[in-house]
């Protein structure tokens, strides 16, 4: 856990970063609860997007269908929103992006930030 908690503070240092989560691979329980504008139904998404892209593999039942044993390595994907045309006032919508990587040591590292 200790781990964990050093790279929090690399997490918080990220510039323009609005809100950070921790979850842990195999199940998305929550290592650290989301924080700044990063809602809890955002994480379940990104989570669930993880899932559906292959980007993790969990154990169903007796049935593995990933490698529990840290046979994982280091994976990312970004989702990025908004930028472009804004809406009927003319302006600019802010850029939003969702940072999920996924780590060897079994953790999922969440970053929204924005641009």
């Amino acid at each position: 856990m200790a781990t964990t908690i050093s790279l929090h503070h690399h997490l918080e240092s990220i510039p323009d970063q609005v809100g950070i989560a921790i979850l842990r691979s195999q199940d998305g329980s929550m290592i650290q609860q989301p924080s700044g504008t990063l809602l809890d139904h955002d994480v379940q998404i990104l989570y669930q997007m993880l899932l559906e892209i292959g980007g993790i593999l969990v154990s169903t039942g007796n049935t593995s269908t990933g490698s529990e044993k840290g046979g994982e390595s280091l994976k990312r994907f970004t989702v990025e929103m908004g930028g472009g045309g804004g809406g009927g006032d003319g302006g600019e919508r802010e850029k939003i992006s969702y940072s999920v990587c996924v780590t060897g040591d079994g953790f999922v590292y969440i970053v929204k930030r924005r641009q």
